[in-house]
């Protein structure tokens, strides 16, 4: 006999897959938001910090720095 590739114990479980076509659920919803929101934050402030050295560093560079006097 072949054995069954469901076990014996989960034959009991409820089905928890999502049908095609149906909603996200709310929490998984919240915690995708949540992470969109988390990956903006940090692209934020990577640009704020470049933002920052541009705008303090470009006005030191001149033909001096590369040339000198």
């Amino acid at each position: 006999m072949t054995a069954s590739p469901v076990s014996p114990e989960s034959r009991h479980l409820p089905d928890r897959r999502v049908p095609s076509g149906a909603r996200p659920r709310t929490r998984e919803h919240v915690l995708t938001v949540a992470a969109w929101l988390a990956a903006l934050l940090v692209a934020a402030v990577a640009a704020a910090g470049c933002g920052y050295l541009l705008w303090r560093g470009v006005p030191t560079l001149g033909r001096a720095l590369f040339f000198g006097d």
